[in-house]
């Protein structure tokens, strides 16, 4: 339900305000059926790729707190799972 409504009420706000934000673009309903569609198509590509990141982001960290010493010993003073986790937890 959020996929539909989020496109809607973010046009919705933009063709209600007083005034215009973008001067050289004409409020008219044939205007706003085409963001509704741009939006419609824009946001889940952006939460994509978003989410995309934010796996990148999570595997790199995984991957860095994972890394040993020659010795077999963890890194004393770099990023331990538990600071990773820690990090991932507030982000």
């Amino acid at each position: 339900m959020i996929w539909i409504t989020t496109p809607f009420l973010v046009a919705l706000q933009y063709f209600s305000a007083d005034q215009p934000i973008f001067t050289s673009f004409d409020r008219s309903p044939r205007n706003f059926l085409i963001s509704l569609c741009i939006l419609a198509l824009a946001f889940p590509l952006l939460v994509w790729a978003f989410n995309g990141i934010y796996c990148l982001v999570n595997s790199g960290m995984r991957w860095l707190s994972a890394k040993k010493t020659r010795n077999d010993g963890d890194l004393e003073g770099m990023l331990t799972p538990s600071s990773a986790l820690r990090f991932l937890q507030y982000s």
